[in-house]
């Protein structure tokens, strides 16, 4: 079992699996914070999903506080329920996606393989288990915390978001799309807060387990494949390379 800089460890039958730890970060008044994290992409543990319920109904029977009833309350001291007030559901995110509307990925040169060479604009990034250039994105003040990024984070399908919008050898037809996330090459930092945000693009994953599929594939630049593992989404994945030995498939032309 691995230090963790005196946090307390909360055992799991899962642990060690893809260097999984349930580790003590803080506390609050009542009880531990506690994160449980792997060696892998911001999603489900082990990309799984009888993986991650089996590790998250586990935690929740041998930790959970039996007389914890939520919102504060105790079956010993039960709390009145309180209506919730000012609540603007999703009103912030659709007032910026209207600073970005609707995109269309064409033909061009982000991207790419970074074995053959990435743009001036572009990071070479670890993607699933590949790597992409990734175009970067800067932040309006970089020192701030958080800092505010030139591009919209995240999103559900294309908008013009403020990742560049063309593709090295783009396939005919693709589905592909760019989004923007906080993400770098170095893995104990808060990418975030950093300031670190690269566009990688999103391809529909049909497949099982981290490899999307053949159809999913077809929808990448190049000899790039679709991968899970980088974005919470399970019909989505990312597309990244594994070298410059696969053939390309058709481009636009």
């Amino acid at each position: 079992q691995p230090v963790f800089g005196g946090g307390k460890v909360y055992p799991t039958s899962y642990d060690g699996q893809k260097q999984l730890w349930c580790v003590a970060e803080g506390d609050c008044a009542k009880g531990d914070l506690v994160r449980c994290s792997w060696k892998g992409g911001h999603n489900w543990y082990g990309n799984k999903a009888e993986l991650n319920g089996g590790l998250t109904s586990e935690f929740v029977l041998k930790w959970t506080k039996p007389t914890h009833l939520g919102n504060g309350s105790t079956s010993e001291r039960p709390r009145a329920a309180r209506p919730l007030a000012n609540v603007r559901v999703g009103v912030v995110a659709e007032e910026r996606r209207a600073e970005f509307p609707y995109a269309t990925l064409t033909a061009g040169g982000h991207y790419g393989d970074p074995d053959v060479g990435c743009q001036p604009d572009e990071d070479s990034i670890d993607a699933g288990t590949g790597r992409v250039c990734a175009p970067k994105i800067n932040a309006s003040d970089a020192n701030a915390r958080p800092p505010t990024p030139a591009c919209m984070v995240g999103g559900v399908g294309p908008s013009e978001n403020g990742c560049p919008t063309t593709a090295a050898n783009l396939p005919a037809g693709s589905k592909s799309w760019p989004i923007c996330i906080a993400k770098g090459n170095v893995t104990d930092t808060d990418p975030y807060n950093d300031a670190d945000f690269h566009c990688l693009l999103v391809c529909p994953c049909i497949g099982e387990g981290d490899d999307c599929g053949e159809a999913a594939h077809a929808q990448c630049p190049g000899a790039s494949r679709c991968e899970r593992g980088e974005l919470r989404n399970r019909a989505q994945g990312v597309c990244t390379y594994h070298g410059t030995g696969s053939q390309p498939r058709d481009v636009v032309v």
